[in-house]
């Protein structure tokens, strides 16, 4: 998160706001991230699974290291866990589309970006498949 720390220093100073920053061994991080002893911080995290409701029970209710702002609003608990065993997709959405309302209401964490996967593949490959967590799986790769 280096790159990304000095760009949003270099903003920040455009405006009059003057920020130190401070490299830390993982491990200590992890452990003041947890104890919500940072008061600023930049951090690349992904969902494992590719699902809103899952985003919201992860990063965004309870108490886990990855719910990162400390951000617990109760109403978002109840819809993210109500929607994820919800089998109708339009109470479903519906969930979810309060879900978001209610994030984008409060700003728990600034969001900067959702990296993707490129991949180059030589015209006699095959069984390239893309994961979700933008880790490539060779064993379905063959020559054609």
């Amino acid at each position: 998160m280096e790159p990304t720390a000095a760009l949003i220093k270099e903003a920040l100073a455009k405006i009059g706001i003057e920020i130190t920053v401070q490299k830390l061994p993982d491990a200590q991080a992890a452990t003041m991230v947890t104890e919500r002893r940072l008061p600023f911080f930049s951090e690349f995290a992904t969902a494992w699974l590719p699902t809103p409701d899952y985003v919201a029970r992860i990063f965004f209710s309870g108490t886990t290291r990855w719910n990162a702002s400390g951000w617990n609003a109760p109403e978002v608990a109840k819809l993210a866990e109500e929607a994820r065993f919800e089998l109708d997709q339009a109470a479903f959405d519906d969930k979810m589309k309060k879900v978001i309302d209610l994030f984008v209401q409060n700003v728990p964490v600034a969001l900067l970006w959702q990296p993707s996967h490129d991949a180059v593949i030589a015209k006699n490959i095959e069984g390239y498949t893309y994961w979700f967590h933008r880790g490539a799986d060779y064993r379905d790769l063959k020559r054609t």
